[in-house]
């Protein structure tokens, strides 16, 4: 029988992608703005970010601070879902439906 995924592993393998795509993005606006300000009002639909946007100022310190709590907050719903995903697996279980 399958065992559930473990907690600890499913936190860091989603706060690392979570850190690894933050990066990416960041990027992208740095090198892209207008192209990442087109993309993110074409997945917003009917929020026009033009007019609230600003030119872009990454520092290496706001970079590190949003990589930071992108990655920490990846970990902890990673976390959360590798605990939902046993207690649902444990219930399936349980009423035999697995």
């Amino acid at each position: 029988m399958k065992k559930p995924m473990a907690y600890h592993p499913a936190g860091l393998a989603l706060g690392i992608t979570a850190g690894i795509v933050y990066a990416l993005c960041a990027l992208f606006v740095v090198v892209f703005p207008g192209a990442a300000l087109r993309m993110l009002t074409l997945w917003f639909h009917l929020i026009d970010f033009a007019a609230i946007a600003v030119a872009p100022n990454i520092t290496l310190g706001t970079f590190f601070t949003g990589l930071a709590s992108t990655a920490v907050i990846g970990y902890l719903i990673g976390y959360l879902f590798a605990f939902m995903h046993a207690k649902c697996v444990a219930h399936c279980k349980a009423q035999r439906w697995i």
